[in-house]
């Protein structure tokens, strides 16, 4: 009698796999598996528009591995980014130089991350040049991942801000048209049992960020079309009671001239009789 296959596809299901904590634990996308053995390892890839839903950001790719799944929830764990191929074509012109320099940056909480950076200059640049713009870059990398931990660091470096801060040292030898973080991988990363510090920044939507400052919403509503505010209230009425004091003034100066003039009038008939 044959044996009867067993159909495993019909014990898959769709689990929803989450960012980590750096992002938010937003949705990223979905997996079909059997179960967590099965899905640990799997790379997702997104793009930072996804997360934070600005569209300027598209051409910034994130990577996921998913570590693991509990009920029909996959989490992850950031393993790196890099930037599309036309985005980097597009700042590329004849008459400049693209400088790239790759530097192993290690974090504060003993993240191991392997950047690479762009430069692009106005004009062609020598090779001394190059060489002093890529030394630069390198230590700037490795500075900010010295003093941050690694959520710290991945926000500063997904964000723009490491770009900011190596554009600010690296103008000081040649002017730069551009400078961007090309591509970071993680090379190594602590086990799983250590102690992970809790993200001090989260990269989110910006609604969501608006929902966690109130306060601030509140301070800036609009007022009621037709409503103006009393400090403003307050300033028009002063203006008017200051015309209404400078009329009276005048018409009480006017006065003694009337009497002046009809003293004059008096005097000039008695001289004429």
């Amino acid at each position: 009698m044959p044996k009867k296959t067993r159909d495993v596809y019909k014990e898959k299901r769709w689990y929803t796999v989450c960012a980590p904590a750096l992002f938010g634990n937003c949705e990223i996308g979905e997996t079909f598996g059997l179960g967590p053995d099965d899905m640990k390892g799997r790379t997702m890839e997104t793009t930072l528009r996804e997360v934070t839903g600005d569209f300027t950001q598209q051409h910034v790719k994130l990577y996921f591995q998913i570590s693991d799944a509990k009920g029909d929830k996959a989490y992850t764990r950031f393993i790196g980014h890099d930037l599309t191929r036309d985005y980097v074509r597009m700042h590329v012109r004849r008459g400049t130089t693209r400088v790239d320099a790759i530097a192993d940056a290690t974090t504060a909480d003993g993240y191991k991350i392997r950047v690479r950076a762009l430069a692009f200059t106005l004009q062609r640049v020598a090779s001394s040049q190059a060489k002093a713009i890529r030394g630069a870059m390198m230590r700037v990398i490795r500075s900010a991942s010295e003093r941050s931990n690694f959520s710290g660091f991945v926000h500063e470096m997904i964000l723009g801000k490491l770009s900011a801060d190596i554009h600010k040292q690296v103008k000081l030898i040649y002017p730069i048209k551009k400078i961007e973080i090309m591509k970071s991988k993680i090379i190594y990363a602590p086990p799983e049992e250590a102690e992970q510090p809790q993200p001090t920044e989260v990269i989110q939507p910006e609604a969501k960020a608006a929902e966690a400052q109130p306060g601030e919403e509140q301070a800036g509503q609009e007022q009621p079309v037709g409503e103006k505010p009393a400090e403003e209230e307050a300033a028009e009425e002063e203006p008017a009671e200051e015309a209404e004091g400078s009329a009276e003034e005048e018409g009480e100066a006017e006065e003694p001239g009337e009497g002046t003039t009809g003293d004059t009038q008096q005097e000039s008939s008695g001289s004429e009789g």
